[in-house]
């Protein structure tokens, strides 16, 4: 009885070590898979999260490559050969595209694979989108897809996919409007065309027909015994009569 639970139990730990085995052998490709397409890292980002209700933001989407190797640009022709990175956005009423992804900094080269010039990306690639937030409940969801090609095998991997997703935008409160000023500081309407010339004739008219101003005199009140203008006339000396 004691070779028998003994030989039972070596038994089970063989099935247990066989399942274990089997699902590491299972995993093995996607694991082989994972490290084979980590030759990127992506992010995204908006140019700004606090916005005016209309205002025009960049969306802006950056992959990061590992030493040789690169990825194609998104103004690749498609029927070239080799898969252009693509962009999709799924459609919400808070936000709009303007224009279309804009590749930032991407290199030419003429590719001896395909036999045709391509654009690419080493290093840093970077694609930029505009958008126009119509509401602060604006949700930007999507996905980009790209190719990643090796620079030494010249071997490409299968695209790969990225999902993004950007919400929670702030709108900034609109500014006050100013107070209407009173009556008084109110510019004049101006006059244009026939009506500013007969207004300029009428005003000439006024000038040439005005009268000059004349000052009134001033009469000063004068001393007693004293007289304004000329002084009285000395009384003349009796001439005095001489004998003769």
């Amino acid at each position: 009885m004691y070779l028998d639970a003994r030989n039972i139990n070596n038994n089970r730990m063989k099935k247990i070590a066989g399942g274990w085995l089997l699902v590491f052998l299972l995993t093995l490709p996607s694991l082989l898979k994972a490290q084979i397409l980590d030759k990127t890292s992506e992010s995204y980002r908006a140019s700004k999260m606090e916005v005016s209700e209309g205002e025009v933001i960049e969306l802006i989407f950056e992959v990061r490559i590992e030493k040789d190797w690169y990825i194609y640009s998104s103004d690749v022709a498609p029927d070239i050969g080799p898969i252009p990175t693509t962009f999709s956005f799924n459609p919400h009423p808070g936000y709009a595209l303007v224009g279309g992804i804009v590749p930032i900094g991407s290199k030419k080269k003429f590719d001896k694979t395909w036999e045709a010039e391509v654009t690419y990306f080493e290093k840093v690639a970077e694609f930029r989108q505009k958008v126009k937030i119509l509401k602060a409940s604006a949700v930007i969801e999507g996905s980009f897809e790209f190719q990643s090609c090796s620079n030494i095998t010249g071997q490409c991997l299968r695209p790969e996919t990225v999902d993004f997703k950007l919400s929670n935008f702030k709108i900034k409160a609109a500014p006050a409007q100013p107070a209407d000023r009173p009556e008084k500081d109110k510019k004049r309407p101006t006059r244009k065309g026939k009506e500013a010339q007969t207004h300029q004739r009428i005003l000439l008219t006024r000038k040439q027909t005005r009268r000059p101003r004349t000052r009134p005199k001033i009469t000063r009140p004068t001393k007693p015994g004293k007289t304004r203008g000329k002084s009285p006339a000395r009384p003349e000396k009796k001439k005095s009569l001489l004998m003769t």
